[in-house]
């Protein structure tokens, strides 16, 4: 019993320090950039206050996301031989409550900052607008909070850290994408920079979100010692789905990201 209180404890811990340290990183940034309001950044433009916000936000999810990443591949690399299923690895279930205080940070300070850029004043009034401007983010978010979470801290029974280690090295392609919105926002589009970030972050969704997806059949295949197309029989079907609308997912937001990529390309540089 002393046991089983301790470890709640201790995940209680790991949570607390999760609220404590993205928050916290956030104050550091915004704090920094305020520094250098009234210093040109590019060309003429100077940060506002709104600037220092949102991309003070950029910047604690691009460094959750190389974090998550980090942990994803110790984990991975640390259980690949072993029983992919049933091993555990204390840095997955220390990330996943650690990790859950960024998203409940992200949560608040999005439709905050949201509010500051459109002038909106009121928390009804911010949800209803940011809800209905950004719904696909509002939908990823209560579906991480209310769905993926649980499911990672609850309902597994401790099971497969392989396999959430594979989805933390998901988040390689993050940082890539902040910094665009950074640059987006700054007016640098027409950078050599913005062309080579948008080339690994097109690269690097590629391999952390398609060949990653791939690469847990294959690492099935060599844990049970039989061909990657006899995995499928192997796996329930629900998994087999699972898999499949996330690939078809991923499929379907590479190729926006291509296009976009070969639109801004074409243009010479010019970015709606």
């Amino acid at each position: 019993m002393n046991t089983v209180v301790a470890m709640h404890l201790f995940s209680a811990l790991e949570l607390l320090s999760g609220l404590i340290f993205f928050p916290l990183l956030f104050y550091i940034c915004v704090s920094f950039l305020r520094r250098y309001k009234d210093t040109p950044i590019w060309k003429s433009r100077t940060l506002s206050d709104i600037d220092c916000y949102d991309i003070s936000i950029k910047i604690v999810t691009a460094v959750y996301s190389l974090m998550t990443f980090a942990a994803g591949l110790i984990s991975v690399l640390c259980l690949r031989n072993n029983d992919l299923v049933r091993d555990r690895f204390w840095l997955v279930s220390f990330w996943v409550c650690f990790g859950f205080g960024y998203y409940a940070y992200d949560s608040v300070m999005k439709p905050y900052c949201f509010g500051m850029d459109s002038n909106e004043r009121g928390g009804l009034r911010v949800l209803r607008s940011y809800s209905k401007n950004q719904p696909m983010m509002l939908t990823h978010h209560l579906l991480i909070m209310l769905v993926y979470y649980p499911t990672l801290l609850w309902f597994r029974n401790g099971k497969c850290d392989f396999l959430v280690g594979c989805f933390f090295l998901a988040e390689l392609t993050v940082p890539f994408i902040q910094i665009r919105h950074i640059m987006y926002r700054l007016g640098m589009t027409s950078l050599p920079q913005y062309l080579w970030n948008g080339v690994v972050m097109v690269i690097t969704f590629f391999l952390s979100r398609i060949v990653v997806l791939f690469y847990i059949y294959y690492a099935y295949a060599q844990y049970r010692g039989v061909p990657v197309v006899r995995v499928f029989g192997l796996l329930p079907l629900r998994c087999n789905i699972g898999m499949l609308a996330l690939i078809s997912m991923q499929l379907y937001w590479f190729g926006l990201m291509l296009k976009k990529f070969a639109k801004y390309v074409y243009s010479n540089g010019k970015e709606e």
